[in-house]
């Protein structure tokens, strides 16, 4: 990601195998994020930040 910034998480839906955080990036929509280890790379709550290594595409699906 080259520490691009999303967006903040908004909200977290859970999906049945893995919980979804609901990013709001400033330029509108919404960007769904497995919270997976595999995606979420590392998780800082004091400084509320999570880093995510996101597969080709995902952050591109609200774009369809």
């Amino acid at each position: 990601m080259g520490g691009q910034d999303i967006g903040p998480v908004e909200d977290i839906l859970s999906a049945g195998g893995s919980d979804l955080l609901v990013v709001r990036p400033e330029a509108g929509g919404e960007v769904l994020i497995p919270f997976s280890r595999e995606i979420c790379r590392r998780v800082d709550l004091r400084g509320k930040v999570i880093e995510i290594d996101p597969p080709d595409g995902l952050l591109d699906l609200n774009e369809i």
